[in-house]
């Protein structure tokens, strides 16, 4: 490793490529980075739980006035197959890979609307969830995308042995590859040891470098460096940061690299569920009138589940449609957000951006109490 004098920022092996990635709150991300439909441009949440953190992420994203990321890689979603489909952000087509057989994890993307990609299927990994898409790119090399969440209790040869097998694959494709996730190995060279060493000389010997080199989970008795962004792309205007923002434990981290996307058209319409009054009222009577028998009948939950589901969901996409809308960008995301609340949720994220500098008792006390008021 490269000789770093900080325990608590992590340098890639050689100074060749020296990222260097920063804390900025939403407001100062917006003052700093341009929405160039040509950047690449991703953003990595561990949510832990979307159904209970999904407002906090939408105000994020109203926080950072609708940029335009190319695609937003989540992990830990919590979500399963049965999961209701109420998850959807304007703008943007959610892809899943939902955990099978217990609860917790799970992986996701968020892809722009206006880009053309598919799911590769063809990559997995044993006891790690991962999601894989290829983006087309037509006057560049194509965009292959990975989140990947490897849980604190899984073996880490096996993790160690499939990433071998997938950054082998993908370095001879000849294309500009982006790895997402949390990796559940801290990077800082405070703790760096064997796993985390051999991790970090594997990305380099195929030209995968981080760009993140800083905590992305503090707190009053720690701080981990588990999140973070590798890519064999490194000879353009790259930056890569963190975001004051408590969607969840974790810090959303953060890539923005120049030039690399086929210039294509932005969707000009939003799209959002038209719930007036009358709409909901129909709602309310498609579901009073509707026979029910089929659930009652059946002895199974999870069939009863399904049911119960496929009939909310056609009766709610029925009268509560999805409609165009020529929203001005920087109208939040939830109606509901007014100008007051915004500036509440600016001085939240500064008040957490204080907490984590220096976190203390006290300065969790005074940003919960500000929070929780």
């Amino acid at each position: 490793m490269a000789m770093n004098n900080n325990p608590f920022i992590f340098y890639n092996a050689t100074n060749e490529y020296p990222f260097e990635s920063k804390y900025y709150t939403p407001t100062e991300f917006s003052e700093t980075f341009q929405d160039d439909i040509e950047d690449v441009k991703l953003l990595h949440i561990n949510a832990r739980s979307l159904n209970r953190n999904f407002d906090d992420l939408q105000n994020l994203l109203d926080s950072l006035k609708h940029f335009r990321f190319t695609a937003i890689g989540i992990s830990e979603t919590w979500l399963h197959q049965s999961s209701p489909p109420l998850f959807n952000l304007p703008n943007y087509n959610l892809v899943r890979a939902d955990r099978i057989g217990k609860r917790g994890g799970g992986v996701a993307f968020y892809v722009a609307n206006h880009l053309n990609f598919k799911i590769r299927n063809d990559i997995k990994f044993d006891q790690t969830e991962v999601l894989f898409i290829e983006i087309d790119n037509l006057q560049c090399k194509n965009l292959i995308l990975g989140v990947i969440y490897r849980a604190p209790d899984t073996h880490f040869d096996l993790f160690y042995d499939n990433f071998e097998q997938c950054v082998s694959k993908l370095a001879n494709e000849n294309k500009q590859i982006y790895f997402l996730g949390d990796f559940n190995v801290n990077f800082l060279p405070l703790h760096q040891n064997n796993l985390s060493n051999r991790f970090l000389q594997l990305m380099n010997s195929f030209g995968f470098y981080s760009f993140i080199n800083r905590p992305t989970r503090i707190n009053i008795h720690s701080s981990t460096l588990i999140d973070n962004i590798f890519s064999n792309i490194h000879d353009k205007k790259i930056t890569g940061g963190l975001l004051y923002s408590e969607v969840s434990d974790h810090l959303p981290i953060f890539t923005v690299c120049g030039k690399s996307l086929t210039r294509f058209k932005p969707p000009q319409h939003l799209m959002y569920r038209k719930e007036t009054p009358r709409n909901i009222e129909m709602l309310k009577q498609d579901l009073l009138f509707e026979e029910w028998n089929d659930i009652l009948n059946t002895n199974d939950v999870n069939t009863a589940y399904e049911y119960f589901n496929s009939k909310l969901q056609f009766y709610y996409n029925k009268n509560i449609p999805l409609v165009r809308n020529k929203r001005k960008r920087n109208t939040p995301i939830n109606p509901w957000i007014t100008k007051g609340i915004l500036k509440s949720i600016k001085t939240r994220n500064r008040l957490y951006k204080q907490h984590l500098k220096n976190p203390t008792d006290t300065s969790l006390v005074v940003y919960k109490t500000y929070r929780n008021n």
